[in-house]
């Protein structure tokens, strides 16, 4: 099953007045002197903290180019993770001033719930995840199935329009957010799992790299004598005078990135593996006269 949707900017507008609505959330941000933007709780390649918890992503990025566009510093935005069935009433609420995360398209939508969708910035479809255990082929075949699914979205309703419309019944077992419905389908509470065929993607990689998490756990007797592996067990000190000196990938998280690849990771290139052994200390990359430069070393 492939349901086309369009994502889009999410802004604040008054039932009466699309322009004065905008402009007036527009002179409050500029008096703000920062955009507040609500984005998901956390799904890979869109919208998630990176290891130093700084939000990165696709949804990120576009907040960033508003931000930029608006205050000339990309820098200036206040993210504001939002479970699926907030994103709206955030946004009429005055919660936030736009979301930049999934949020389907509809008339209903656009029309009766006090939101504007400015422009489309991603088109997807939905689909569903499902053990390659089970032998299905085709999601018509789902009958009797239980279906893991997030409250309050466009994905649930389409759902029941698509067992209605194939003649099949499912039991959709509805969760709050998006994490919990993921992880009821991980412990095998549901037969599979809905929602953005996007989504499912970055976070079918999360599961996979939990499964591998563990493998290495059980082959080296912890994570943490694995990874450490790649420094000789000890933290590279280096001696840096100026930020520009350090680097954003080294030979050592070269040897962990390219590892962790071969035993089927994703989501770990080598700039994010220098990042990983700076926030876990297996390399002090603090200036030379940061306070923290000594007492890194001491511990």
């Amino acid at each position: 099953m492939t349901v086309m949707k369009r994502v889009a900017l999410l802004c604040v507008i008054l039932s009466v007045a699309v322009v004065s609505a905008q402009a007036g959330t527009l002179e409050d941000v500029k008096k703000k002197g920062i955009l507040t933007c609500g984005i998901s709780e956390g799904v890979p390649g869109f919208s998630i903290p990176d290891s130093t918890g700084k939000w990165v992503g696709f949804d990120v990025d576009m907040a960033r180019a508003v931000a930029a566009a608006v205050l000339n510093d990309a820098s200036k935005v206040k993210y504001v993770p939002l479970a699926s069935k907030q994103k709206i009433v955030a946004v009429s609420s005055g919660q936030v001033d736009l979301t930049s995360r999934t949020t389907t398209w509809t008339l209903k939508r656009d029309g009766k719930q006090g939101v504007d969708f400015t422009r489309i910035v991603f088109y997807d479809g939905q689909g569903f995840m499902i053990s390659k255990k089970a032998g299905v082929k085709s999601a018509k075949e789902l009958d009797g199935a239980s279906v893991c699914v997030t409250a309050g979205t466009t994905t649930e309703l389409n759902l029941t329009d698509f067992a209605r419309a194939n003649g099949i019944k499912v039991e959709a077992v509805v969760f709050d957010g998006k994490k919990e419905a993921l992880n009821a389908y991980a412990t095998g509470r549901c037969d599979c799992f809905t929602t953005d065929i996007s989504q499912l993607a970055s976070l079918r990689s999360t599961i996979k790299n939990a499964i591998l998490f563990l493998d290495i756990q059980h082959e080296f007797g912890s994570f943490d004598k694995y990874i450490w592996q790649f420094t000789g067990g000890t933290t590279i000190v280096n001696s840096w005078t100026k930020l520009d000196e350090i680097p954003v990938s080294t030979i050592e998280s070269d040897a962990m990135s390219e590892d962790l690849k071969k035993r089927g990771f994703k989501f770990v290139g080598t700039t994010i593996c220098y990042a990983f052994m700076q926030a876990a200390g297996m390399v002090n990359d603090h200036l030379v006269d940061c306070y923290r430069y000594k007492e890194v070393g001491s511990e």
